[in-house]
């Protein structure tokens, strides 16, 4: 631009020395490219200011658009580490859960272990009360005989009678019910080590359900049977 001024102002002297008669003419062409000039740097600062507004715009935007991805890369950062802690509180829950499985199937174990062992003892007691039973109506017969041989005093001792009367009588009759009632003991037992076994070996969630069952009920009779055997 300050180039294309000095270009006119050459050009305006020239046309002075060659013609004064145009002096006027000149000098209003001068005035209207002063004007113009005037007005392109208006246009020109104009286009400056917008051009300086739009990179201040730019640079604002270029600054959001980074703030943004820090914020990304953050929430990335956090939704990584929430899936971790989410994996090892997966992990450490399903560890609990297995820690008290084996816990409470211990607890199961050991209950059936110790009424097992409970039954075993009452039906040691009961196999020993049959054979005290057994020896017992065994020597009775001996028992008369030996009586009988001390009282004799001339007559004929009626052993045979004492004998048939424990043997086909009301002592035989006696003598099959309690052999009966010990029968049905031995398979009472015999029953409830089945069940706490099958309850050991079982699902231990079902287990979990029926516990009440499993460790009360076979508990209580087991309990009954040994007193009763015990004041026997």
């Amino acid at each position: 631009m300050v180039a294309g001024m000095s270009l006119l102002v050459r050009q305006f002297n020239l046309s002075v020395n060659l013609n004064n008669n145009d002096h006027n003419l000149l000098i209003r062409e001068l005035d209207e490219t002063k004007l113009k000039l005037s007005r392109l740097e208006s246009v020109l600062e104009e286009t400056i200011q917008s051009i300086d507004a739009k990179t201040l715009l730019l640079k604002e935007r270029e600054k959001l658009f980074e703030d943004m991805e820090n914020k990304i890369t953050y929430l990335q950062s956090v939704i990584s580490t929430l899936k971790d802690d989410s994996l090892l509180a997966d992990e450490s829950l399903r560890l609990y859960k297995r820690r008290k499985n084996n816990f409470e199937l211990h607890v199961l174990e050991s209950e059936a272990q110790d009424t097992e062992d409970r039954v075993e003892a009452v039906n040691l007691k009961v196999e020993k009360m049959a054979e005290v039973v057994t020896e017992q109506w065994i020597q009775i017969p001996h028992l008369e005989q030996h009586n009988c041989f001390l009282s004799y005093k001339g007559g004929h001792c009626k052993i045979k009678g004492k004998v048939e009367y424990y043997s086909f009588g009301k002592g035989s009759t006696i003598k099959y019910y309690m052999s009966q009632a010990l029968q049905q003991l031995r398979r009472f037992y015999s029953a409830i080590k089945k069940y706490h076994h099958q309850v050991t070996l079982g699902d231990l969630h079902m287990s979990k359900l029926h516990k009440s069952d499993v460790s009360v009920m076979p508990d209580v009779s087991v309990d009954l049977v040994t007193n009763a055997v015990e004041g026997s």
